[in-house]
């Protein structure tokens, strides 16, 4: 009887741990998934709102999930950005603010995770802002550098990569430094 009562304890054990690896691997593909459409969202759609919804659900369901925490804290930078370069007025306290903020989410990013090209893109992005185009390029650089590492370059990053040189370029015409432009 004793063994009867120990066998189906530990038949009920081994089924509540099988439970336990399906509904995280369940959560974690989730989550995964999440993460993944909210990065489309904004690479490909260019929607940093939607994209920021789907990241809250993912936190709902896993805390502090080291993915949706980063890639919250790149779309967020790269909100920033986008809300800096189409100012029409010169930058005030508060875009400083928020600017410093951004970049102590880029510098996050590298620090979290050094081999992902998402840390240097956002921080030359954020020198694109504040027309810092010489060391904008130099991020850029280490940031498709990083990007050869890890298998290709994304459509989004190319863009971004663009769209440095021609602010570049019009800077130098600006100056009157046609060659330097070319």
């Amino acid at each position: 009887m004793a063994a009867a009562i120990a066998g189906s304890g530990v038949v009920l054990g081994t089924y509540e741990f099988a439970q336990f690896v399906i509904e995280s691997h369940e959560r974690r593909a989730w989550v995964s998934n999440w993460g993944e459409a909210a990065r489309e969202l904004y690479e490909v759609e260019g929607s940093a709102d939607e994209a920021g919804e789907l990241l809250k659900r993912a936190e709902e369901v896993a805390q502090q999930d080291v993915d949706v925490v980063k890639l919250g804290a790149y779309i967020d930078g790269m909100r920033t950005v986008e809300r800096l370069v189409n100012l029409d007025r010169p930058f005030d306290a508060s875009d400083l603010d928020a600017w410093g903020r951004a970049l102590g989410q880029a510098v996050m990013l590298e620090r979290v995770d050094s081999s992902s090209p998402d840390g240097p893109l956002l921080q030359g992005q954020l020198q694109l802002a504040i027309k810092e185009y010489d060391r904008a390029k130099d991020l850029q650089s280490r940031e498709r550098e990083l990007e050869r590492r890890t298998g290709g370059r994304s459509p989004f990053s190319a863009w971004r990569l663009a769209n440095l040189h021609l602010k570049r370029r019009a800077q130098h015409i600006e100056r009157g430094d046609e060659e330097a432009a070319r």
